[in-house]
């Protein structure tokens, strides 16, 4: 299985498809999802939200199904999100997973976790997951002990094997976040383990 890392934006539009349902404490409502990715994802989606409102100012929570279909890192085919979301007097927390086994087409076998960054008023993603090779692809080669953010580091800038490695320097690669001294070293002696150097070391 191979670890990737996608990012971009996207846009949502969404609709309430029935009236509230208000009570003393929450007022629960339900909405049409509708987005479009831009970006390493590119694609729409499309799915339902319910959500729950109290009467205390910044608590909330909302739980959704989004169904994707478009292209990831150029594979095309469709997915499904679950949304989680709390909101505790201002502090949120939310989770936006890929369901297991949703994924069809080019993205069968898709998993991974969807992260979301509303800071300056835009909707900016990033996609950590996880998609076995295709058929004829050259599966990574790369070492298997590499710690999670060595491996994000590694899938955002497009390398998935030694061969892609060799063609860089070691000070490139050193700029990445989430390289350190001891992935360099993982990677420098998987690079000898098949007769490889970085680019400058030749």
């Amino acid at each position: 299985m191979n670890q990737y890392r996608a990012s971009g934006t996207f846009e949502v539009a969404m609709k309430p498809q029935s009236e509230p349902d208000t009570t003393p404490g929450a007022k629960l409502g339900r909405m049409s999802l509708d987005k479009q990715f831009h970006g390493d994802l590119s694609g729409v989606g499309k799915g339902e939200m319910l959500t729950a409102f109290t009467d205390t100012e910044g608590s909330a929570g909302y739980v959704a199904i989004e169904r994707v279909v478009g292209t990831l890192h150029g594979r095309q085919g469709s997915f499904v999100f679950q949304h989680t979301g709390i909101m505790n007097r201002g502090a949120q927390q939310l989770s936006i997973s890929v369901v297991p086994d949703s994924g069809s087409g080019e993205l069968s076998g898709l998993s991974g976790l969807f992260q979301i960054d509303n800071a300056d008023g835009n909707h900016r993603y990033t996609f950590d997951y996880s998609l076995p090779s295709m058929p004829g692809e050259t599966a990574s080669d790369l070492p298997a002990g590499l710690a999670a953010p060595a491996q994000r580091a590694l899938a955002g800038a497009g390398i998935q094997r030694l061969d892609q490695l060799a063609r860089i320097s070691e000070a490139e690669l050193a700029k990445l976040h989430g390289i350190g001294p001891k992935a360099l070293g993982q990677l420098r002696q998987a690079l000898a383990s098949q007769g490889l150097s970085f680019s400058a070391d030749r």
